[in-house]
């Protein structure tokens, strides 16, 4: 049976980097915590994976984002148990689908006191390695499990700075959370690539729209931009020659 080709849309892309952190903000009719609001799209789903008491490493697939951040429950729901069965599910998949493999950060906070046993987890990289081959054969992309966020912005100076955000916030950043651990200039940011493991995954955001929509009210100064082309292109071959990819930048 031929799989179906779908195409993919550069919209469809950022939100699919976007699906293991919260990029938008609503607000919940019994309180006002803010949650995670996801795109729902048939094209790009979560993975998820767990070793079970047995060590056997099991999997789900969550078809599509379900508003808000799943719980630990509702990720083991379909278990996939073993590679096998991992692989069966991928080969179902149509062409062009995009799977963010999630980690446990990625769950609602309130499953944190579970047994840590069967709590969502990440495979040694070699099981990962050979999972990301496996679906790349089928079509299938594979984002993470290793994937941050970049930000780039000018300073009043002129110098362009840099950061990475590595984990989930469980809402919208902000800017002070963006500039808390500022890469200043091309050198430490080359610094910071080097020291992430080959697979990893960059997902540029650039403009203010990739932040959540309540921002304190300040300076005009560190406001998120995109650098001049050669720049972003030195970053990618940098990157890239250590086995990191970097995607976008992305702004409106």
């Amino acid at each position: 049976m031929m799989k179906r080709t779908v195409g993919l849309s550069p919209a469809l892309l950022v939100a699919t980097c976007w699906l293991g952190f919260a990029t938008c903000i609503a607000q919940t009719p019994a309180d006002s915590r803010p949650r995670a609001v996801f795109p729902r799209s048939p094209m790009s789903g979560w993975l998820f994976s767990w070793q079970g008491s047995d060590g056997l490493w099991s999997f789900s697939i969550l078809e599509w984002p379900l508003g808000r951040l799943p719980t630990l429950q509702e990720a083991q729901k379909d278990s996939l148990p073993g590679l096998n069965a991992l692989k069966r599910k991928l080969a179902s998949l149509p062409d062009g689908y995009r799977l963010g493999w999630m980690n446990q950060d990625t769950l609602e906070p309130e499953i944190s006191q579970e047994k840590s046993r069967d709590q969502v987890s990440i495979p040694p990289p070699a099981m990962v390695e050979e999972v990301r081959r496996f679906a790349e054969a089928h079509h299938v992309k594979i984002s993470g499990p290793w994937t941050a966020l970049l930000f780039s912005w000018q300073d009043s100076e002129g110098v362009w700075n840099f950061s990475i955000l590595e984990g989930p916030l469980g809402r919208g950043p902000t800017l002070q959370d963006v500039h808390k651990n500022c890469l200043q200039g091309l050198d430490q940011l080359r610094q910071k690539i080097s020291s992430l493991r080959a697979g990893y995954e960059l997902y540029w955001g650039a403009g203010q729209w990739v932040l959540g929509p309540k921002q304190p009210k300040g300076e005009k100064s560190g406001q998120l931009s995109i650098p001049p082309p050669a720049i972003m292109e030195e970053v990618k071959r940098f990157a890239e020659a250590r086995h990191v990819e970097v995607f976008g930048p992305w702004a409106k």
